[in-house]
């Protein structure tokens, strides 16, 4: 389950660090900011492709239908700017 947030406290972390060193970032909470390369949802689940700039593969973001915003997640389009906590 993801949650998307305007303002957090929270530091960054790359996409490009997720990458180099993923498990170090197992059962951690991160917060992670880019753009949606690309989006793509059903009734009960969806999939962001997220690329923050840093790395030139893309983080594949899995969200699904309990989330309150849920419906408002599926109508960003590609280029949108999120943050996923």
């Amino acid at each position: 389950m993801i949650l998307i947030f305007i303002d957090s406290i929270m530091k960054t972390t790359s996409i490009k660090t997720i990458y180099n060193a993923y498990e170090t970032f197992i059962g951690q909470e991160l917060l992670v900011k880019g753009r949606i390369r690309s989006l793509r949802d059903s009734k009960t689940f969806g999939f962001i492709e997220l690329n923050d700039g840093s790395y030139l593969k893309n983080l594949q973001i899995v969200f699904d239908s309990a989330l309150k915003n849920f419906d408002e997640i599926c109508k960003y389009t590609t280029g949108s700017s999120i943050e996923v906590h």
